[in-house]
């Protein structure tokens, strides 16, 4: 079954902000945090990694630090640093189908039409600034155009930002805010909704997405709240990926998206 889909991007935008709207409560007389957060050793007081189970893995961040992370970002609104860097997703098309349904060595499986049967991911390695990030934004040319087939979903660090399809995520674990990719968990759930809304990381009203069989702008405007868990994921590492997942139930042009360029900013507390 052929289920198309077009994403005409004029701006294609995700701010991961760090405004004032987002925090109930402050008022411009209250004493800012200072920007500088650093310890000696160079990690952020409040924000390191830490394993406190002594499992040997790090353990997600604390409430305490997504608020903190949140309130240094907002304090220090219109002194951040900012990067950018390309990402280019080449075109990519067909999915890797299962032949042998014994064939345990491809996460894909057979074709079946209406439910989730195979995904293909396109990576970018994203460079991170030595500090902690606010925000993040990524923007494609004004009159470039996303094609995709069936779904599309953008993941950073493994971690979902928006699903073209919300029904996707019903199938996955959350941690937090943001739930964690695993094809393993949908591959062979039935579709239940084609039509079914996106998934976004924010609120809903912060997301502009076109639905399945349809086409239109894309504009995301994430806040800190959203940002702050997968941000303090990110601390003291240098890349993490960008991954852009297309889907398929059972048609040749599935597992399909068009060329797609970005510019990503990424505005972070610095350590100088």
């Amino acid at each position: 079954m052929k289920h198309t889909s077009t994403l005409a991007l004029s701006i294609l935008t995700l701010s991961f902000g760090c405004g004032k709207s987002n925090f109930s409560g402050n008022s411009a007389s209250q004493t800012k945090p200072s920007q500088n957060v650093y310890t000696a050793d160079g990690s952020i007081s409040g924000f390191q990694p830490q394993d406190r189970n002594g499992d040997g893995k790090i353990d997600p961040p604390t409430p305490e630090m997504i608020a903190q992370l949140q309130k240094t970002c907002q304090a220090a609104s219109g002194k951040l640093k900012t990067v950018s860097q390309a990402a280019h997703y080449a075109e990519r098309k067909d999915c890797k189908w299962r032949t042998n349904p014994s064939d345990t060595s491809n996460p894909n499986l057979e074709r079946k039409d209406g439910y989730n049967q195979a995904s293909e991911m396109s990576s970018v390695a994203l460079e991170l600034p030595e500090g902690v990030i606010c925000d993040i934004a990524l923007r494609s040319p004004a009159a470039a155009q996303l094609h995709y087939d069936d779904f599309l979903v953008l993941n950073l660090n493994k971690n979902v930002l928006f699903a073209s399809n919300g029904g996707l995520t019903e199938y996955l674990e959350k941690s937090i805010n943001s739930f964690a990719w695993d094809w393993a968990r949908i591959a062979g759930k039935k579709i239940q909704n084609f039509e079914a809304s996106a998934y976004c990381i924010g609120d809903k009203k912060d997301c502009t997405l076109p639905g399945h069989d349809a086409s239109g702008p894309v504009d995301i405007q994430l806040k800190s709240a959203s940002l702050a868990p997968i941000a303090l994921t990110l601390v003291n590492q240098k890349t993490t990926s960008l991954d852009l997942i297309a889907t398929g139930d059972n048609d040749d042009e599935d597992c399909y998206h068009s060329a797609l360029d970005l510019t990503v900013e990424i505005s972070y507390l610095s350590k100088e």
